[in-house]
């Protein structure tokens, strides 16, 4: 199997020789922006839990007193 990967690699490496760093870069900056674009989505979700907590704690706060 990774005879086969080496190959392909080598395929590929030998064509677009000289596009070769630049899809590796490119590939790690779509791999940057996706990891970026989850840690936000992440954020957020994490964001809008709390303050759904604190809106509920403080309204069962106020309900008690």
């Amino acid at each position: 199997m990774t005879a086969v990967i080496k190959r392909i690699f080598r395929f590929f490496y030998s064509v677009y020789r000289r596009y070769f760093l630049m899809l590796v870069a490119v590939a790690v900056a779509v791999a940057a922006v996706a990891v970026a674009a989850a840690a936000t989505t992440i954020t957020i979700f994490a964001v809008a839990i709390a303050a759904t907590a604190i809106t509920t704690i403080t309204t069962i706060d106020g309900i008690i007193i």
